[in-house]
């Protein structure tokens, strides 16, 4: 994978070649801005962006997705528009 600029804190620790995803690992959970500036790096890149923590990185782990112009929030069952984020 090329080289590509993340938030301090933020790791790739997988990603498909194709693009279809690619999972993001820290130790706490992105804010909205960082939500916002990972999509922005990321989004025509991948498919999906999934945000896990480094305590909790298994497949099914994720506490977020960015898919499309959506953030899939599942701690809190809500699906939220990238341009309502704040």
């Amino acid at each position: 994978m090329s080289s590509v600029s993340l938030p301090a804190g933020f790791s790739v620790i997988e990603h498909h070649p194709d693009g279809f995803y690619i999972r993001l690992t820290s130790a706490q959970r992105a804010t909205p801005a960082i939500i916002r500036s990972i999509a922005d790096t990321l989004a025509d890149k991948f498919d999906r962006i999934d945000l896990c923590l480094d305590v909790a990185h298994e497949r099914g782990d994720e506490y977020a997705s960015i898919i499309g112009s959506q953030v899939f929030d599942y701690d809190n069952d809500r699906i939220l528009s990238l341009d309502k984020l704040h």
